[in-house]
């Protein structure tokens, strides 16, 4: 079963792109973190709406952030989010892009526990390998082949994955060319 998660990680910027399906996956990123939300956008149709209210301007969230999250999911449960962009505190953000997500924590604060708590949640029993092996590679990478494998019983996928992220690389760039 192909469920399409791509992910990287690149440890220059400190920044991680995944392919997920729900806004939700936001949440742990935000987790005892000032933030500003200044985008969050549904789609009705062919119509992007904004589901920030038009009256209030955005201000930042440093106290009781379980309320102001909670209250975004509370508030927003029959519209989905497609788009948000939330800037965190100290250079950071979060951009949500119809099924993509790109976190970016300041350069001196780390990515990789909530991240591994992310890769958990999704069924990548081998995230703490996962994270390793993107933090070598900064190609996206396909994480179907590893999807619920417990570390002991990965032998050559990372490999294989990595070989077919750059066929499909290549296969870009031949397209392109045409």
């Amino acid at each position: 079963m192909a469920i399409g998660v791509w992910f990287s990680y690149d440890k220059t910027d400190n920044v991680i792109s995944i392919h997920l399906s729900d806004f939700i996956f936001v949440i742990p990123f935000l987790r005892n973190k000032n933030f500003l939300v200044k985008e969050l956008v549904t789609i009705v149709g062919n119509n992007e709406i904004s589901l920030l209210p038009y009256d209030e301007p955005p201000c930042w969230i440093k106290n009781k952030h379980h309320i102001e999250l909670g209250s975004i999911l509370e508030e927003n449960f029959h519209k989905p989010i497609h788009i948000a962009t939330i800037e965190l505190e100290g250079g950071g953000f979060i951009h949500f892009i119809l099924g993509q997500l790109y976190v970016k924590y300041p350069t001196n604060v780390s990515l990789e526990k909530d991240t591994i708590s992310l890769l958990l949640a999704l069924g990548y029993f081998s995230a703490p390998l996962i994270w390793d092996f993107c933090s070598k590679n900064p190609e996206e990478i396909l994480l179907d082949l590893i999807l619920c494998k417990e570390e002991k019983d990965i032998t050559d996928e990372f490999e294989r994955m990595l070989e077919h992220s750059k066929e499909i690389e290549l296969e870009r760039i031949k397209l392109g060319e045409s």
